[in-house]
């Protein structure tokens, strides 16, 4: 759902201040509306108030040991909200088993960090635009 102005809404899930900041300034730079949350509770508020086109979700997250839920949960949580949003799982521990798990779970792509951030924003415009040509099945 973009905004009046066209641009793309964004939910970045990430713990880490400096690369939040950084999803923030390189997505802001392409036109895209950003928003940064640093905990799966905080993002679970946003999902059930907010829209969102794309969604950039860590796997382990401040709030990940108490509740007992990853980024992959999130999510496949996500993906039920939203279907038609796009979610990228970001990981330091990318495993190919990771990567699976995470697009089983509604994720449209899996990466490892570190990031090449302009390879993200790039390939997020694509599906982007992709997803809005054509919904998803």
């Amino acid at each position: 759902m973009t905004n009046l102005d066209g641009s793309y809404r964004a939910l970045f899930v990430e713990d880490d201040r400096d690369t939040g900041n950084a999803y923030r300034l390189l997505f802001m730079l392409e036109g895209f509306r950003v928003f940064v949350v640093d905990s799966i509770s905080q993002a679970r508020d946003l999902l059930t108030s907010e829209q969102f086109d794309l969604f950039v979700v860590d796997n382990r997250l401040a709030d990940t040991p108490d509740l007992g839920l990853t980024g992959i949960d999130l999510c496949r949580e996500i993906r039920q909200a939203q279907p038609d949003a796009v979610i990228f799982s970001i990981s330091a521990n990318a495993t190919p088993e990771h990567r699976e798990a995470a697009v089983e779970a509604g994720a449209d792509r899996a990466f490892g960090k570190p990031c090449d951030y302009n390879r993200i924003t790039q390939l997020a415009k694509v599906l982007l635009a992709q997803s809005s040509s054509s919904p998803r099945p």
